[in-house]
């Protein structure tokens, strides 16, 4: 199951500005198209992420320290354990002073483990869309759907016996697999026992969720949450 993180750390004074011009230019450009032309602008390379299933940055207000404060927030959903995240975070990120660095107490990369666990809050709740499922697995899904799906789309029923057992051959071992269970359950029926198996968490947490915080509160934060894909990326 993915773990999620919530970090929020205190902007340094006079340093809010940049801040959000260095997430600006980073989630304008997620892919890094312009990168080439853009020479020693900070970048932190996403797609090529193998356990992040969503990330995001906002510079948030920070009452506690004064009206005109301000405060960063880093919140991810990611796939392993929280040292591997942030090493992969870092390994990916071309420069960390450029964000971290304008926050107060980071003393650089070497402690970026420990100034993240000393600013981490502990969520109470997160939208997981795929509960068991990793980021290599969520992928792996895509391009099956990708490569099976005009298959589908031009045969008829009569066809897909003669279809599918083609599409392991020369494939990863996991497209075979997935062949046989279509042909062992069929397409319809597999997928409607997959979704309510993935349901059934969802409805027994649904009670506890509204007897803690509400139904209007749950109801109001359900209505917040948007379709942004299989895997979500967001800055603000």
């Amino acid at each position: 199951m993915p773990k999620g993180l919530t970090v929020l750390a205190a902007i340094r004074t006079g340093e809010e500005e940049r801040v959000r011009d260095v997430l600006r230019s980073i989630g304008d450009d997620i892919p890094g198209r312009t990168l080439k032309d853009a020479a020693g602008r900070p970048h932190i390379d996403f797609c090529s992420s193998r356990t992040t299933h969503f990330a995001r940055f906002a510079v948030l207000d920070d009452p506690d320290r004064g009206p005109e404060r301000k405060r960063l927030l880093y919140s991810s959903n990611y796939d392993g354990d929280l040292d591997g995240h942030l090493a992969e975070l870092i390994a990916i990120t071309s420069d960390m002073d450029a964000i971290w660095g304008r926050c107060e107490a980071y003393t650089g990369v070497a402690g970026f483990g420990a100034f993240i666990r000393a600013h981490a809050r502990e969520p109470e709740a997160f939208y997981i869309a795929f509960r068991d499922e990793t980021v290599e697995r969520i992928r792996q899904s895509i391009a099956l759907r990708c490569h099976v799906q005009p298959l589908l789309d031009a045969a008829s029923a009569g066809l897909l016996a003669t279809i599918l057992p083609g599409l392991s051959t020369g494939e990863p071992a996991w497209i075979g697999a997935i062949s046989r269970v279509f042909r062992v359950a069929g397409r319809n029926i597999g997928a409607a026992i997959e979704r309510l198996i993935r349901a059934l968490p969802i409805v027994a947490d649904l009670p506890r969720a509204v007897v803690r915080y509400g139904f209007t509160n749950v109801f109001l934060g359900a209505r917040r949450i948007t379709g942004a894909g299989d895997i979500g990326r967001g800055w603000r």
